[in-house]
């Protein structure tokens, strides 16, 4: 995977899907003029970014992949399948079984790997980022669901089941242990 980001003389922060890009996009490049690059296009000195914890980040990441479509006019009745069927503990464990759905279940580790010297932060922090590199712009990430309206009931739902199953939450962690190891360390 390639590290997108967003840059502007010799700072950088990297995008990472379902990581807050929405929110870095918009106070980088529509407030403040930014670009977006891959990172090997990019000769930023200092490299920023943040990182989620595993288990929210899959939440996020499956209700993104499997209702994005239900969000467009040619939705399919295969579309409104996978949206009720996250909503059932019995058919989850499918989900969770398959290694990687797309670039919103892709492991963190796998995105930063060429950057090893980013100063990362948990996404929780986004305004000690912020503040790190000196940048006044809040700190809170915002959610933007209201673009996206049948994604919060599935997310909700699969969250509540992934929150109540140790096996579910031993499963995703497993797989993701690097992810794990990096938010841990991150600030």
């Amino acid at each position: 995977m390639r590290l997108t980001v967003a840059h502007k003389d010799r700072q950088a922060v990297g995008i990472i899907p379902k990581v807050a890009g929405t929110t870095i996009g918009r106070v980088l490049t529509i407030e403040r003029d930014w670009v977006i690059n891959r990172y090997d296009e990019i000769g930023a000195k200092d490299v920023y970014g943040l990182v989620r914890h595993p288990l929210g980040r899959w939440v996020s990441g499956i209700a993104t992949y499997y209702t994005i479509a239900l969000d467009l006019p040619a939705a399919t009745t295969d579309h409104f399948w996978h949206a009720e069927a996250l909503k059932d503990p019995e058919l989850v464990a499918w989900y969770i079984k398959k290694p990687f759905h797309d670039n919103h279940t892709f492991p963190q580790v796998e995105f930063w790997k060429d950057s090893p010297g980013a100063r990362l932060f948990k996404m929780e922090n986004i305004g000690a980022m912020w503040k790190a590199m000196g940048i006044d712009a809040g700190g809170t990430h915002a959610n933007h669901y209201e673009n996206h309206p049948h994604r919060v009931p599935v997310q909700n739902a699969l969250r509540g089941i992934i929150e109540m199953s140790r096996r579910y939450q031993d499963m995703i962690l497993s797989r993701y242990a690097a992810d794990l190891t990096l938010y841990e360390r991150a600030e």
